[in-house]
């Protein structure tokens, strides 16, 4: 309960993928005299709108580790074709409606498709909704879209066993477009790593993702009232559709401005900049000092 937080003095770091801020969420923060803290500035901006005082310490990214590689041999380590147009997902299937907008990314993606037969959908995520999600392979049949469109990456590493960065970075770096057409984000991590390995990004204009996704495309939609009491948006299919035909020419040209962008989010600077000073003020807040 949070009331009994108070006697433990805690801060909190959260994600706010609604607008306005869930009453749920808000209400916690006087209920247990936690220290709000924002790990996105439309987050941090949402809780003071609900009266709050949030410090703002946003995620961030080992940009050493995540870093652009080689596309060619990106691409030739994942046995991903050298000249296919690789548009990439990471992202988790699961819950409905599906927050990370998979529907509207398949029907865009499908379109596509047809006016580019080289483009290829890559799927780091799992594929068939065991987690109360889409089933992808069942919607790409009722598309009629050949199976060698589609990747789908090794679902039991995704579940069970995770990969190296290693991996992620040769994933990032061998795509052309991210795509993340979420219906509301915290931060979106795979949104900035995507970003360090140089690679921009599609998302849908809402919470924190234009503000984290900075290079590449933010897609209209329609809000949608969720049990949050609050909205998410779910992304149109005709704006995704379109921020994929214009990355298909203007992508490569975005690659430096997307690994300048993350740069700002480096986990050195991160913790320089922005953890550091508000330890120092979560520790006078708490009467700790």
């Amino acid at each position: 309960a949070p009331a009994s937080l108070g006697r433990a003095r805690v801060a909190c770091w959260t994600a706010v993928d609604h607008y306005p801020v869930p009453p749920r969420v808000s209400a916690f923060f006087p209920q247990s005299g936690a220290v709000p803290i924002a790990m996105s500035k439309f987050g941090a901006s949402a809780l003071r709108e609900q009266g709050l005082d949030p410090l703002y310490v946003p995620h961030a990214v080992d940009t050493k580790a995540y870093a652009p590689r080689d596309r060619t041999a990106a691409r030739k380590s994942l046995n991903w074709p050298q000249s296919a147009f690789i548009v990439g997902m990471v992202a988790a299937n699961k819950g409905y409606p599906a927050r990370k907008g998979f529907p509207q990314a398949i029907e865009a993606f499908v379109r596509f498709h047809r006016e580019h037969p080289e483009a290829m959908l890559n799927l780091h995520s799992e594929p068939t909704g065991v987690m109360h999600g889409v089933n992808i392979p069942a919607m790409l049949g009722e598309h009629k879209i050949p199976p060698e469109a589609v990747r789908f990456a090794d679902p039991y590493f995704c579940s069970v066993l995770g990969f190296t960065n290693e991996h992620m970075a040769n994933v990032y770096s061998g795509m052309d477009v991210f795509l993340n057409p979420a219906l509301g984000e915290g931060f979106g991590i795979p949104i900035l790593e995507a970003q360090s390995c140089g690679t921009p990004v599609i998302v849908t204009d809402w919470t924190a993702m234009p503000e984290v996704g900075h290079v590449g495309w933010h897609v209209a939609g329609e809000r949608l009232w969720t049990d949050q009491q609050a909205y998410m948006k779910v992304p149109y299919v005709d704006a995704i559709y379109a921020a994929l035909d214009r990355s298909f020419t203007m992508a490569p040209r975005m690659r430096e401005k997307a690994r300048e962008h993350a740069l700002g989010y480096d986990v050195d600077l991160v913790m320089e900049r922005f953890w550091k000073p508000a330890l120092k003020v979560i520790t006078k807040r708490l009467g700790l000092d």
